[in-house]
């Protein structure tokens, strides 16, 4: 399985305001993201620690706004935050926030995030799903990959290669193939470096898209490369024959010279 985005880089994404609110269950709405990868179970047994030990950990919310709005509220104070939004996305929290509407709470703890990028918020979201529940390995799986898709290409860049970085930035290869080098296990960064400089010194215009598209070139380099292999064979075979003809021209001019 891929390694998904480091603690450091998640915390950086988004800005934590202070201090922690109170906020009506009402105004919570589900991240639409939360739906689509992971399931709500366990509510029951959430719930009944939460009637013995209160709510420990604080859900973690945003507003539910343009990214653009929510960008004026960086600097801003929580309290100020929580009036100004009318309704909030839960970031992390949901199983809490429906252990709570079951047991009979009108608010809950939470702490409000600003994306400091559009869809940091999703990384918060997968991030404490799969650092804090047990999940089946397909919806790590689904989830690792929509984690790479949004995970800003910088940042991505950063933990590979500096050769990939600078076949990047030369437009050889595109965002997407990048992302497919980093979400792969085992990636033979050295084989990929390896083929991208041939394919560069062939001549090769236009940028690497996907495995594919990698795969063809490769292919097709194979093919160059068996052709160059069959000529210098060729011109091996051309130079012998050449030596042996020069051979039997001595021998000939010698013996004319001896008649």
């Amino acid at each position: 399985m891929a390694k998904h985005t480091s603690n450091d880089e998640i915390l950086f994404s988004v800005k934590y305001l202070n201090p922690f609110v109170e906020i009506e269950i009402d105004r919570l709405v589900p991240h639409p993201l939360n739906k689509e990868i992971f399931p709500m179970v366990d509510i029951d047994s959430i719930a009944e620690s939460i009637r013995q030990h209160g709510v420990i950990e604080p859900i973690v919310i945003r507003p539910k706004a343009d990214f653009e709005e929510m960008q004026k509220f960086l600097d801003s104070n929580a309290e100020i935050c929580l009036k100004y939004f009318e309704q909030f996305f839960i970031c992390a929290g949901h199983r809490r926030v429906e252990a709570l509407k079951r047991l009979g709470y009108k608010t809950a703890p939470a702490r409000i995030i600003i994306p400091r990028f559009k869809g940091a918020d999703e990384l918060i979201l997968i991030h404490e799903n799969l650092n804090q529940r047990i999940l089946s390995p397909g919806t790590v799986l689904k989830a690792t990959r929509i984690e790479r898709r949004i995970t800003p290409i910088e940042v991505i860049l950063s933990k590979l290669p500096g050769k990939i970085r600078e076949y990047y930035k030369r437009g050889l290869i595109s965002d997407k193939f990048v992302r497919i080098l980093a979400s792969q296990e085992n990636t033979s960064y050295e084989e990929v470096i390896d083929t991208l400089e041939k394919i560069r010194k062939l001549g090769f215009e236009g940028r690497v898209s996907s495995s594919i598209e990698f795969e063809n070139l490769k292919q097709k380099l194979k093919e160059k490369e068996d052709e160059i292999k069959k000529l210098l064979q060729e011109k091996e075979r051309v130079d012998r024959e050449k030596e042996r003809l020069e051979k039997e021209k001595n021998i000939l001019e010698s013996s004319i010279r001896r008649l």
